[in-house]
C-alpha cells in the first residue's frame, strides 16, 4: 500500500493488472503553493536550527536570555573562486516565542552567487512572515543590490548597501505588535 502511495505521489499508477502508468503529476510548486506556509509563531532551539544548511561547517546558535529573550545566529557560505559569498542570519524574538527583529547580512560573488543567496535569504523571510504575502521580485531586488523600504504583512522590511561596497548588503526586519496575532498555528 505504502508503494503504491508514493507511486502515485510521484506520477505512476497501477491499473489491476500491475500494470504501471506515468500520469502527469502536479508540479511541487503547484503543492506548496496549496497549501501555503504559515508565518512562525513559536520560534525555539529547533526551529533555530533548521535554517542550517547540510554542507556548513558550523550550526546554527541559539541563545535564551535570562528575561525569556532569544536570538538564533547562522553563518552560511558558500565557496567559489576568489571571495566567498555568505548570508549571515541574526533572529531575535520574545519569550512568547515570536520574532521581533531580523537581519540578513548578503555578501555576494559572482552573479550565480547573488541569485543563490538572494533565493535563500527569501526562503528565511518566507519562513518568518509566511508566504502567503505577495513578494512579488523580491528576489530579483535582493541580487540586483535595488534598496528599498517596505511593509509586508505588518512586518517592516527595509534592504540596504552596506558601506561603499557594492557587494555587501543588509535586509533588516522589524516585526509590528500585532502581527501574527489570530493566525492559526
Amino acid at each position: 500500500m505504502l508503494v503504491v502511495a508514493l507511486l502515485s505521489f510521484v506520477g505512476i499508477t497501477m491499473d489491476d493488472n500491475r500494470t504501471a502508468r506515468v500520469t502527469e503529476p502536479a508540479p511541487l510548486q503547484q503543492i506548496v503553493a496549496k497549501a501555503g506556509r504559515i508565518p512562525v509563531r513559536n520560534f525555539d532551539a529547533a526551529r533555530c536550527k533548521a535554517l542550517a544548511d547540510l554542507s556548513q561547517k558550523a550550526a546554527p546558535t541559539f541563545t535564551q536570555m535570562p528575561n525569556g529573550d532569544w536570538e538564533c545566529n547562522s553563518l552560511l557560505e558558500f565557496p567559489e573562486t576568489g571571495r566567498t559569498p555568505s548570508l549571515f542570519i541574526q533572529i531575535r524574538g520574545n519569550k512568547d516565542g515570536r520574532w521581533t527583529y531580523f537581519r540578513l547580512k548578503l555578501n555576494f560573488g559572482s552573479p550565480l552567487s547573488r541569485q543563490i543567496l538572494s533565493e535563500r535569504a527569501l526562503s528565511v523571510i518566507h519562513m518568518l512572515i509566511g508566504d502567503r504575502t505577495p513578494m512579488k521580485d523580491l528576489s530579483a531586488k535582493l541580487a540586483s543590490g535595488q534598496e528599498f523600504e517596505s511593509a509586508l504583512a505588518g512586518a517592516k522590511v527595509r534592504y540596504k548597501q552596506e558601506g561603499m561596497d557594492k557587494s555587501r548588503f543588509n535586509l533588516f526586519g522589524t516585526n509590528s505588535p500585532g502581527f501574527s496575532k489570530g493566525i492559526a498555528e
